[in-house]
């Protein structure tokens, strides 16, 4: 008997230590998620401040030279004495400090062993007009209705990745989408539906449509840019160019490319460049209509508007800080703008000249909007969110 009671319990002892043991796997386990989830955070943060902390330096850096550029031109238009050099001199005071607390943020910034800036690459580009600052925002009365919405099929996107998209001549809109592991282009049409889809060797940029039958596609940080056929998606040629390519427009069956460090290229459909347009270009979109070719900047924030004909440089606008990735422009020749800073989203409207900046209250509950496709034959406009979702809007 005391025989049979001791293994009993031995056998007790034995099965407690197994759930003992179990649950400390499962509590290891769980903490080892934890952890990792909490690395990816604080990974996330770090590249939050990185960010916020390299546009603050490209701003600083700027605004000086440009307001040392309009100085020396003022002292070289001056024919008599300069009668108010005291200002001149407090002007010039004011840059100098601004000027360390930009060096500052510099040394911060190559401390972590990244440089921001090379001066000897900084391309000057000579432009008939200065940069409009939009001195007031108005709230905006809607233009749009809200009439539809769907849902990408795959829940799970890269968010420093945002999907782009163009309209295709049939309706239809075709995404280039940063789903893992690599991408994919997906081809819907305008009720919602998947019609077709196709893998990427890598993350897309951005997409437009040349012809009925031919599509381009730009990959994310690469120098070249891909050529499909509409119908089998499938590469029909690449052509390479200088520097990597971000956003793609068109105008007529020529394409336009932003080429970083270089300017916007247009080129044929035979991948043929004929007009290079010389600009301030690192990563943004491109939007067209007409003559006039919009760029927005992804980083800085900033609008430019380029005649295509010329190369002149129409207008610039400073949205002081505010990030973008999406643009389109409307059948009155303004411009929709989707921004975002520190958590707080909006699309704003801005005038044909860029003098006035309006936001759109029928978009204030998008979270995180990205690219924004126009369809002026319907009049409607295709809003992708962060969390995978179109929403459909018809103009009033």
């Amino acid at each position: 008997m005391a025989t049979t009671t001791r293994q009993h319990m031995i056998q007790h002892y034995v099965d407690n230590m197994s759930k003992i043991g179990s649950q400390k796997v499962k509590a290891l386990n769980h903490l080892k998620t934890f952890c990792s989830e909490l690395r990816q955070q604080i990974d996330r943060m770090e590249n939050s401040v990185k960010e916020e902390i390299d546009l603050a330096a490209i701003r600083y850096k700027s605004k000086l030279q440009e307001q040392i550029k309009r100085l020396k031109e003022q002292e070289s238009s001056t024919e008599e004495p300069v009668k108010k050099e005291p200002d001149s001199r407090k002007h010039l005071k004011q840059l100098s400090i601004e000027l360390s607390l930009d060096r500052s943020i510099l040394n911060m910034i190559k401390g972590s062993g990244k440089v921001l800036f090379n001066e000897s690459e900084t391309s000057i580009v000579q432009v008939k007009e200065e940069t409009k600052k939009v001195k007031s925002i108005e709230m905006g009365s809607s233009i749009f209705n809200a009439v539809g919405k769907f849902q990408f099929q795959r829940q799970s996107t890269n968010v420093n990745m945002p999907i782009n998209g163009t309209l295709l001549p049939n309706g239809n809109i075709i995404f280039a989408v940063p789903f893992p592991p690599s991408g994919q282009l997906l081809i819907y049409d305008q009720t919602g539906e998947q019609i077709k889809s196709v893998h990427l060797s890598s993350f897309p940029h951005s997409v437009i449509a040349i012809k009925p039958s031919l599509v381009c596609v730009s990959i994310q940080y690469m120098k070249y840019v891909e050529f499909r056929n509409v119908e089998s998606l499938e590469i029909i040629r690449s052509v390479e160019l200088p520097e990597a390519v971000s956003g793609l427009g068109r105008i007529g069956e020529n394409l336009v490319l932003a080429c970083e460090n270089t300017g916007i290229l247009i080129v044929n459909p035979a991948g043929e460049t004929i007009k290079m347009i010389k600009a301030p270009i690192r990563t943004g979109y491109i939007d067209t209509m007409e003559e006039n070719i919009f760029y927005i900047d992804t980083k800085l924030g900033n609008l430019f508007c380029f005649n295509s004909e010329t190369g002149d440089k129409c207008f610039e606008v400073d949205f002081k800080f505010e990030n973008s990735n999406g643009i389109a422009v409307l059948r009155d020749k303004s411009i929709l703008i989707s921004m975002f800073r520190m958590g707080k989203n909006n699309i704003s409207r801005i005038s044909v000249d860029g003098t006035k900046q309006v936001k759109q209250n029928e978009f204030s509950s998008l979270s995180w909007p990205c690219v924004m496709i126009y369809n002026s034959t319907i009049s409607k406009l295709y809003v992708v969110h962060s969390n995978n979702q179109v929403s459909i809007f018809e103009e009033k």
